[in-house]
Parts: C-alpha cells; sequence; structure tokens
C-alpha cells in the first residue's frame, strides 16, 4: 500500500513517545519493539520517497565555505532581468531549491513564510496566521532585500543542523526543534525527519492547530 505524509506524521510522534502502539487513519499497529518501529519508518521514508515525482533538472547542494551553493532556477530579479546560476553535472536528483528576497536579516536554516511580494520571514509556532505561507528552509543567510536560498522539500544536508535522528518541527523564531509544540494557540507543523546529525529529509506536513 502507499503511504502518506500523515503516516510517517503518527509513525514519528509513536518514536518520540517511546509508544510501540501505533494508530494509523484506518488501523491500529503495536510492534514488537523500537527497532521494528524504526524500521517501520524507515519504510515509509522510502515508500514517501519513491512517490516524488523525479524532476529533469538537477538540483546539487554543496558546501562552499560560509553558506550553501548549488543549481537554482533563474527567477526574475527585482530590476526586472534574469539572475543566472551556475549548474554542476547533471545526476538524479529531489531536492526542490530556489531563490526569494529576505524580508529582514535571516540567518542559515531558518523556516520561513512568503508574502505576496515573494519576500520571506521567520516562521513561528506561534504565528498561525501565516503558517500556512511556509515556503522552505534557508540555505543561506542573508541582509534584508538581499537575494536568499532556500529548500521546500527533499534531503537536505546542513553541518549546523545538529540534529538527533528522529522528526523536526517548527519551534519560535524560525528555528527547528525536535520537541512537538503542544501549548495552546500554537501550531504543529511537522517538518520531515533527521537521519543523521546533519541531513534531514524534508518533506512538511498539514499544520495542526492547538488550542
Amino acid at each position: 500500500m502507499a503511504f502518506t505524509t500523515n503516516d510517517l506524521v503518527v509513525i514519528e510522534r509513536a518514536i518520540a513517545a517511546g509508544e510501540l502502539t501505533v494508530r494509523f487513519a484506518d488501523r491500529t499497529i503495536t510492534y514488537r519493539s523500537m527497532s521494528e518501529l524504526l524500521r517501520a519508518r524507515e519504510l515509509i521514508l522510502a515508500d514517501l520517497a519513491a512517490q516524488r515525482p523525479r524532476r529533469a533538472r538537477v538540483t546539487r547542494l554543496y558546501q562552499a565555505g560560509k553558506g550553501f551553493s548549488g543549481s537554482l532556477p533563474p527567477r526574475p530579479s527585482v530590476g526586472g532581468g534574469v539572475a543566472p546560476c551556475p549548474c554542476p553535472p547533471e545526476e538524479d536528483d529531489s531536492a526542490i531549491i530556489f531563490r526569494r528576497v529576505a524580508g529582514v536579516a535571516l540567518s542559515a536554516l531558518k523556516a520561513v513564510w512568503e508574502d505576496e511580494d515573494g519576500k520571506v520571514w521567520p516562521l513561528d509556532c506561534r504565528d498561525a496566521a501565516h503558517v500556512d505561507f511556509f515556503v522552505g528552509i534557508t540555505l543561506t543567510a542573508a541582509q534584508a532585500g538581499g537575494d536568499i536560498t532556500l529548500q521546500s522539500d527533499g534531503e537536505l544536508d546542513a553541518s549546523g543542523l545538529n540534529l538527533a535522528p528522529g522528526p523536526v518541527w517548527l519551534g519560535e523564531n524560525g528555528a527547528l526543534t525536535q520537541i512537538p509544540p503542544e501549548a495552546s494557540g500554537t501550531v504543529d507543523l511537522y517538518l520531515g525527519a533527521a537521519t543523521a546529525g546533519s541531513r534531514l529529509m524534508l518533506s512538511p506536513a498539514e499544520p495542526i492547530f492547538l488550542e
């Protein structure tokens, strides 16, 4: 059967809570051990990756001193011209990386939302008004008005992540957190799963508004 992102959210929550009984939308499964539960998560991740359509255009993210560089889809600049982008040798990839304009000074590895003018701003788990406009994670830093590189989906590798293997949620002021929000009035936005300290499988789910 084909799995959904919601299946991944459910199983990630069970792992975070140390529970072996997982209640999916149409069934309840009790796993025999945490190892079996982790294997089930890997199966779901693999299935979701297989469902993601492959793109002919390649996006390769690589470390280049400070920040990150990579092949980016060109977009019109503020002055109406087209910003060229360097492209590495082609090979299959499923990451979605693009550029926007920073509304305020932003550092790398922040969750952001996009306004109608194409500017991005830090997103907060307490900001229910803008969570539906989540657009991705910043890969570079930028001052207000400067171009900034984002990733919205796929495998994100960055040494600055410093994550433990497991689920990742939106935190405060654009931060990534591995503690799910629980306070009333906050938003539970699952962003994906860390498979290593510097690797995040970015696959955002629908936000859940907590009351």
